[in-house]
């Protein structure tokens, strides 16, 4: 075993002149780190040798040589080098998200992840360059993933997106997300993007709960609904899906604004209703 005292990475440069190959067995085996319960870097015998770089993660290395009982060669040469690792690799940045800060990738650093409108974060949004014997991440990238259903309470916008958008959506989905804004406030829906299997994958639209029973809007195929306003606080969106074809789902913009006729509704039947308007005479 070899063994560096600072935290750095050994670089390996093999250089050999020959070596026997015994049958069954390999000449040399390597491990990344202080025994051969590390992970194994690679298992080579004479040939696969020739001209090999490895490289460690940490300041050790563990070599294992197996000779048998007969007949031996010249071996083998194996130069080393060390150097300080003073910094963690870019971890990248996850599909459908953003870095909010990035400090660096030195140890101690951080980098702070966030996901487009929309998305759900999966994972951790704080990754930190470890200060120990590795330089590495303490967690890895987090994903951005497009969810089926979701609560969104006292926000005035936001965005939703059928699952796993702008790729296809699975089939056999019941998703529900239900908005909630300030009392006084309704809720409007802009349609961005709008492509389900029409009359099977079906977009339903309530005003408040569902149980309410006053159905908004009742959408499915290819072309862009116009915009869509409610009479409450309360929006319920849900997706259902077929088992058959999907397509490339939607996306809807939410916002919220003040109700100017708050007070001056009646509810005209138990599956439809609107607004009343009132006139102030001079």
């Amino acid at each position: 075993m070899k063994a560096l005292p600072r935290p750095i990475v050994m670089l390996c440069h093999f250089s050999v002149m020959r070596v026997k190959i015994i049958q069954g067995l390999f000449a040399l085996q390597i491990y990344d780190g202080r025994d051969n319960t590390a992970h194994l870097l690679g298992a080579f015998t004479g040939a696969a040798l020739r001209g090999l770089t490895l490289s460690s993660t940490s300041n050790h290395l563990w070599l294992e040589f197996n000779s048998d009982s007969e007949a031996t060669d010249e071996g083998f040469q194996l130069v080393y080098t060390s150097f300080e690792l003073s910094h963690c690799e870019d971890p990248g940045v996850p599909q459908f998200g953003y870095k909010i800060s990035d400090q660096g990738h030195f140890a101690g650093s951080t980098i702070i992840y966030g996901c487009n409108p929309g998305y759900t974060l999966h994972g951790s949004s704080l990754l930190k360059c470890m200060t120990g014997e590795r330089r590495a991440w303490d967690y890895p990238l987090p994903s951005c993933i497009a969810e089926c259903g979701g609560r969104f309470k006292g926000e005035s916008s936001g965005r939703i997106l059928s699952p796993g958008y702008p790729f296809p959506y699975d089939n056999n989905l019941r998703c529900m997300w239900m908005i909630e804004v300030d009392p006084g406030n309704i809720v409007s829906l802009q349609f961005l993007a709008f492509d389900t299997e029409a009359s099977h994958d079906i977009l339903h639209v309530w005003d408040g709960p569902p149980e309410n029973d006053m159905l908004l809007k009742e959408i499915s195929g290819s072309l862009i609904p116009e915009g869509i306003h409610s009479t409450l606080n309360i929006v319920t969106i849900q997706f259902d899906t077929d088992f058959y074809i999907s397509k490339s789902g939607f996306a809807i913009q939410f916002s919220s604004k003040a109700d100017i006729f708050h007070g001056c509704k009646a509810e005209l039947g138990h599956n439809s209703y609107k607004e009343k308007e009132f006139k102030v005479k001079s």
